[in-house]
């Protein structure tokens, strides 16, 4: 078998190769500097504007080590990738990913979609609305991919004051420096999205607003696969709570919901402390009891006895099922 194909036969497959531990050296990976592309995102309003910076062929080699850097920090993050939940609690770097085709990143879709990006230098200069940059490589088979990362450190240098010596004297750097970050926050491929900064990607993602803005929408399916359920309190409550909102974005998405029971349901609200009542035959939280209900159907809120004749009830902001 001939290397090339086993370098770029897909993008997931040829990013696998760092899986191994293994990193591929430029002339392998088929990615050449004329394939490098280096971009600015700039906010406007709650709408992002994307533009192409010309870049020369020795930061085009330091972008083709990010993407490498990337990857490999994120694959020894942990051992196997775990698939991003808008309700989990995340420490700031982990081993994570999302299907591109995910309702939550439609932003994130889109701008991958993207053609024929207009390339303005003179774009880096609004500093004030550069919220991210990114960059795009491309294989000998075309195939895409796009690395992001929040410009915080990008930008600051450009607020900072710096000297350099030269001929036995110090002097001021009369042009504005930007300072480059040494990974990602993120990786985009035609098909996955693998995560390795959780605030970055939610930033670029605005995932935020989005999770509210199908909050709605989100507790309706909820109210379809579970009928027992009355749903007008929680649609009023998750369209207002960004948590909350979040947590039905969890549950909705949860494979065999549908066989949620309701007596059981009824006994763990019972024993979590989660009052209810009955309308229209139908099972609903009270009022201020929405958020614990929440946690109760998105199996983050327990009990434990440790203590003689005390009941201690936690919610927890990050878990896995165990054997």
């Amino acid at each position: 078998m001939e290397k090339k194909s086993e370098c770029i036969g897909s993008v997931t497959q040829f990013l696998s190769i760092y899986l191994k531990g293994k990193v591929m050296p430029e002339n392998e990976l088929k990615i050449t500097k004329k394939d490098i592309e280096f971009g600015i995102c700039l906010k406007n309003g709650t709408n992002n504007q994307y533009y192409l910076i010309p870049t020369d062929a020795h930061f085009k080699e330091l972008l083709f080590h990010m993407l490498t850097k990337t990857y490999t920090t994120w694959k020894e993050t942990a051992e196997t990738a775990t698939v991003y939940n808008p309700a989990e609690k995340y420490p700031p770097v982990g081993r994570l990913s999302l299907p591109l085709d995910d309702p939550m990143v439609e932003k994130i879709k889109q701008f991958y979609d993207l053609k024929n990006i207009t390339t303005d230098s003179t774009k880096i200069k609004n500093i004030a609305n550069l919220s991210a940059y990114f960059c795009i490589y491309r294989t000998e088979e075309g195939k895409k991919i796009i690395a992001v990362r929040r410009a915080f450190q990008f930008k600051v240098a450009s607020h900072q004051k710096y000297i350099f010596l030269t001929d036995d004297t110090l002097k001021c750097v009369d042009t504005k420096l930007f300072k480059i970050d040494n990974d990602f926050d993120f990786i985009i491929t035609e098909d996955e999205i693998y995560i390795f900064r959780i605030t970055g990607f939610e930033y670029f993602a605005h995932l935020e607003e989005v999770i509210l803005e199908k909050a709605r929408e989100n507790t309706i399916r909820l109210g379809e696969k579970l009928t027992y359920i009355n749903i007008d309190r929680l649609k009023t409550y998750t369209s207002k709570h960004p948590r909350a909102a979040r947590l039905i974005a969890s549950i909705v998405a949860r494979d065999g919901l549908e066989q949620t029971d309701e007596k059981h349901l009824r006994s763990q609200c019972k024993d979590k402390a989660v009052e209810i009542e009955t309308i229209d035959g139908k099972l609903s939280p009270l009022k201020a009891n929405e958020n614990k209900f929440l946690h109760v159907l998105d199996r983050r809120r327990y009990t434990i006895r440790l203590v003689k004749h005390k009941k201690e009830i936690y919610e927890a902001g990050s878990r896995d099922q165990v054997q």
